[in-house]
């Protein structure tokens, strides 16, 4: 049987693990494998139409507070939750409204659900959520809505929905499909006062109130059904968001059709939380609408502050229904602000065998030129008959909310080529002579690894002999990426069908081989055995674009960034070698060959303050044979980071 399980999950600690040299090693240097925005500095630019939303709102109004979305391939590469992220900037329209036509308007999106109760590749009832509610025009169906998303880093995909993107940027991340709250949900007033409560009531007027939400992350499982969200897949009815794990932040209110009445009709669209009076009198009931979040987190209790039709007087006994889009913080990268956050839970989507659920999220990128051309060999970036060795910078964590982790775990992989994996018979298992992967980076059953907080690189090498696309199936096995197996047996799920949840950012990915070099260490790499001179080592680091001054009509300047790009830093690294040996001399020159068959380097230097990895292009210059003996020479090293 071919390749079945083999794209691309197969397991741990395939091939040979190498732990990081110490600061002031020798420097390390390959032929770098030209990955698409190996350090998740930037995300998809992403074009949907408008739609219906969920309360059949078919047209926008000015000041909306959430717009309906579609797309032209509904599946896990378009899903608005994996690419759509809180702070994030769209364009609405241009708009065909009569009146109105060719009328566009920016909008700062907050978040963006969808919904896939038909399977893990489908997705259906996309949503926009507006941070500001601003919007000065109308539009309608169809009209285009083009958003540049930071949930998912260009270049990189997910395998289905069960694992999701979650964000490149440092600060607040929506947990969009995962983070939709709906307290009041189904419950009484009792239980719900407990959920929900006022934190002011007398401020300003009587048109004014504060109300407290109590956050997932600090719920039990005798608490589970008190809080309700979303369908998070068809596998199973009860499976509910939200995450009750990262949902560490209230962001921002959001509106749901789900509500019971008399939180109905056309009610969900202009207001944002309804209290229901216990009497079943509706003379005290209040409603009213978001007007700023005055904690995010307080004790974890999300603080908010609503505009109220009444006086505020004896919530806290009524039950409160109220809609809240929950999140976490985003830490940033190593040295930078941005690393591709990657979760995975137990949910609707996992697959259920005798009561125990599984969720497998695979996050890749195929390594072709381009994903159209990823079935065609002739586009594969692999050299075979050579060393690889690769390559991840990460932290992360995993919780399980009582359910138990023994068997879940978090790993990155490399696969060149279809693999054979059979039980019996005369059948080989090939699969670990086509796969390497790490040993697990996050791992339930090791207490060291429950939580990795720091910023850890760790390492696999191994021999390729033969990358190979399967010409029959017409299928890409060549992809490097990350894999999470998340795991909750029967007798450890929550009522609500929740179990594992784990999260990982990824600073940086990178995927390197020896060549032909003579002289390689035989691990993917090759090592300068020698150190550099005294006094001569510099280390610079410098924006990819400089910002422009520009001169105003009033005589002051201003600083801009005309090209989006003057956070992104790189590094350059330059020192002298005196006296080297001919061999480590050809080591140089054999990477300079690579270099000009148009193949960019790595270099490992080791260094404090730099990340594990860089990628670019070397320059040796001043070559010279100042000592007596004509086999030594002396140069200078440059190599600049260009990746």
């Amino acid at each position: 049987m071919a390749a079945s399980g083999l794209k691309y999950h197969v397991a741990a600690g395939i091939g040979n693990q190498e732990t990081p040299n110490a600061n002031g090693s020798k420097f390390q240097m390959g032929v770098a494998v030209d990955l698409v925005n190996r350090k998740y500095e930037y995300g998809n630019v992403i074009r949907y139409s408008l739609a219906a939303d969920e309360h059949g709102v078919s047209a926008t109004t000015t000041n909306a507070h959430q717009y309906g979305i579609s797309h032209s391939d509904q599946d896990e590469n378009s899903c608005p939750s994996q690419l759509i992220q809180y702070g994030d900037h769209a364009i609405v329209g241009p708009s065909t409204v009569t009146g109105q036509e060719g009328y566009s308007e920016p909008v700062r999106v907050a978040g963006s659900g969808h919904l896939n109760n038909t399977d893990s590749t489908t997705w259906t009832d996309g949503l926009i959520y507006s941070l500001d509610r601003r919007s000065k025009y109308t539009y309608q169906l169809s009209d285009p809505v083009t958003v540049y998303g930071t949930g998912r880093a260009a270049g990189w995909y997910s395998e289905n929905m069960v694992g999701q993107t979650v964000g490149l940027q440092k600060g607040f991340i929506s947990l969009n499909h995962m983070g939709r709250i709906l307290y009041g949900h189904n419950s009484t007033a009792a239980l719900s006062n407990a959920l929900v409560h006022t934190w002011e009531e007398a401020f300003e007027d009587s048109t004014f109130i504060g109300l407290s939400a109590k956050l997932p992350i600090a719920y039990h499982d005798n608490q589970n059904n008190l809080l309700q969200g979303y369908k998070t897949g068809p596998a199973h009815a009860d499976a509910v968001g939200p995450s009750r794990e990262f949902s560490k932040y209230g962001l921002f209110p959001i509106r749901s059709a789900r509500y019971s009445c008399p939180y109905t009709g056309t009610l969900e669209n202009t207001m944002d939380y309804y209290n229901d009076d216990a009497s079943g009198s509706s003379g005290n009931d209040i409603k009213g609408v978001f007007r700023y979040v005055h904690k995010h987190n307080d004790n974890n209790r999300a603080e908010l502050a609503f505009n109220t039709n009444a006086t505020a007087t004896n919530t806290n006994n009524d039950r409160t229904m109220l809609g809240l889009m929950a999140g976490y913080d985003h830490p940033g990268g190593e040295y930078k602000d941005t690393a591709q956050a990657f979760m995975t839970s137990v949910n609707g989507l996992s697959t259920n065998s005798g009561g125990d659920f599984t969720s497998r999220g695979i996050f890749y990128q195929p390594l072709t030129r381009s994903n159209a051309d990823a079935t065609d060999a002739r586009f594969s970036k692999l050299t075979g008959g050579t060393n690889y060795r690769m390559g991840i910078t990460y932290r992360g964590n995993m919780t399980d909310r009582d359910a138990i982790m023994n068997t879940s775990y978090t790993y990155a992989f490399f696969q060149w080529s279809p693999g054979i994996r059979s039980a019996s018979g005369n059948d080989e298992n090939t699969y670990a002579q086509y796969y390497m992967s790490t040993d697990k980076l996050l791992d339930g059953s090791n207490g060291s690894l429950k939580a990795v907080n720091t910023y850890t690189t760790k390492m696999v090498y191994g021999a390729v002999n033969s990358p190979n696309i399967d010409l029959v199936d017409n299928i890409n096995y060549q992809a490097m990426g990350v894999v999470q197996y998340s795991h909750t047996t029967s007798a450890n799920l929550s009522s609500r069908k929740s179990g594992v949840e784990q999260m990982i950012f990824i600073d940086n990915m990178w995927l390197e081989h020896e060549g032909d070099i003579t002289g390689a260490t035989g691990k993917g790499y090759i090592e300068i055995d020698h150190f550099p001179e005294q006094g001569t080592l510099t280390v610079n680091r410098h924006r990819t674009n400089k910002p422009i001054v520009v001169k105003l009509s009033d005589g002051t300047s201003k600083t801009l960034d005309t090209t989006g790009t003057n956070q992104k830093f790189l590094h350059s690294i330059q020192c002298d070698f005196l006296y080297l040996k001919q061999t480590e001399y050809d080591k140089l020159q054999d990477l300079l060959r690579w270099q000009d068959m148009g193949h960019k380097l790595t270099l490992h230097p080791h260094l404090p303050q730099v990340p594990h990895c860089l990628v670019g292009e070397l320059e040796l210059t001043n070559v010279r044979k100042s000592f007596w003996d004509l086999t030594r020479f002396s140069v200078t090293f440059k190599f600049i980071e260009t990746d």
